[in-house]
Order: structure tokens, then sequence, then C-alpha cells
């Protein structure tokens, strides 16, 4: 049972390092990397908790309860829905905590959220390369066929 040996919670002001290792950790897997001022503008929301950027947690339980795992999330109004929906931003569990099943409880954690905040619907994006994360999701989400493209305002 996942009580048993992880919980999810809100980050602590003291879990900096951990989420900012975590994070980086992430956006190396996406071949990508971000300047210290937008860490620190999201670590800000995420401690916050006004958003628009929410956070949550995924703790191993030990002697130090270390966080294993996040995801990020944001609420959004949507011309297609009355009510709010839910966009899960990222979501990375440490490779040396893969395949424990904690990726799903973390989606289930903010499906939850996401129904306390009277959301429509939850969505994310992943990279079509990313066929471990694509066969949970397939199993858990309907996908829906779109394909995602930026448009560079920079």
């Amino acid at each position: 049972m996942l009580s048993d040996i992880a919980t999810i919670n809100a980050f602590l002001p003291s879990d900096r390092s951990e989420w900012e290792r975590l994070w980086s950790s992430y956006l190396t897997f996406y071949n990508t990397s971000l300047d210290q001022d937008v860490y620190n503008s999201t670590w800000t929301q995420i401690i916050s908790g006004l958003g628009p950027v929410y956070a949550i947690a995924l703790r191993e339980k030990n002697q130090q309860d270390t966080v294993v795992g996040f995801a990020h999330y944001l609420l959004q109004h949507s011309a297609w829905t009355v009510g709010k929906i839910c966009y899960l931003q990222d979501l990375f569990i440490a490779p040396t905590h893969r395949r424990r099943g904690y990726a799903s409880v973390l989606i289930h954690a903010v499906a939850e959220k996401a129904q306390q905040h009277h959301c429509e619907k939850l969505y994310w994006l992943t990279h079509e390369d990313n066929i471990g994360a694509r066969i949970l999701y397939n199993s858990i989400a309907k996908f829906n066929g779109f394909v995602r493209y930026d448009y560079n305002l920079g």
C-alpha cells in the first residue's frame, strides 16, 4: 500500500533544494535549461499556494521523508467549458524510484486537486518519444490525437 511507503503533500520551504534537484533532472531529460529567475519565480508560486503554478511532492517514507517526485499543475479557464480545467504541466519521478507506481499515484492526486477546485477536465502533454510515460498514460487516460506547436514570441 502506498501510504506505507510514500506520501503526497505540499512542498515545504525547506524542500527547495530537493525540488530544484528534481526539477533540474526533469529539464535535463527534456534537453533544456532555464534561468535561475524562472526557478525562483516557479518556487515562489509553489510555496505561496496561490498559483498560477501549483505543485505536490511525493515523499518516500524514510528517516528524511525524501522528496522523490513532483507534479506541477495549473488551473485554467477555457472557452470549451463553463468551469475551470486543470493542466498537469510537469510530472517527474527520480530515476532510482521509477516503476513503483508513483507516477500513477501523482496523476490521481492531481486529479483529486482538480476535483477540489471544481475543474471539468484534467489534461497533459508528453513528448511522442517518451514511450515509458505513454504506456502509463494510455492505461489511465484517453489520447485525443492532438499535436502541439510552439510559436516563439521572443
